[in-house]
């Protein structure tokens, strides 16, 4: 009858990978406060090959990590998108959607301009013209004058001297009718 228990030989040891990918991602998913969302595309070509793209978005407050995997027949291929670098992007896509619609209204104006349409409403754009020339006179005269600091000295309740901030013409004077 033989001795043998099973207990005569060490338990394997699990090695967790020690990649970037897969460590931040496991940070992440245990993370209690973060919130995720996943997305699937797969494109094919012309061919029929397919790639398939795993994109894995993590957001903590307000830092957004992105995890991007990408695998065809060419191989495979995973990245990590740092809160930087997807900050960035957001900003970029924010700036094209501004020049994109800033771009479609120019086009819009020229068009109703050549067909000889009013653009605008010429009283209201006249009355905003005045009044930013005014307000604009108003401060260059102020700055011509040396007053260009945006502090100076003002004796205070008890004769010392202290800092009060100085406001250009026209500034903070926004519920007046006629500003």
């Amino acid at each position: 009858m033989s001795n043998y228990t099973g207990l005569d030989h060490e338990a394997p040891t699990v090695r967790l990978s020690r990649d970037e990918f897969t460590e931040r991602r496991r940070e992440l998913t245990n993370h209690p406060e973060a919130v995720a969302a996943t997305s699937r595309i797969d494109v094919e070509d012309d061919y029929g090959n397919v790639t398939t793209w795993v994109l894995d978005l993590y957001r903590v407050g307000s830092d957004v990590t992105a995890f991007l995997q990408r695998g065809g027949n060419d191989g495979y291929i995973r990245l990590v998108l740092p809160p930087t670098v997807t900050s960035s992007i957001n900003r970029h896509q924010s700036g094209l959607i501004t020049k994109a619609r800033r771009k479609t209204s120019r086009r819009v104006v020229a068009d109703k301009r050549a067909r000889g349409e009013q653009v605008g409403n010429p009283e209201a754009l006249k009355k905003a013209r005045t009044r930013a020339g005014r307000k604009g006179a108003e401060l260059r005269k102020w700055r011509a004058a040396g007053a260009s600091s945006t502090t100076a000295s003002a004796e205070g309740a008890e004769g010392q001297e202290g800092h009060a901030p100085v406001t250009p013409p026209g500034a903070g004077h926004h519920d007046r009718p006629d500003s």
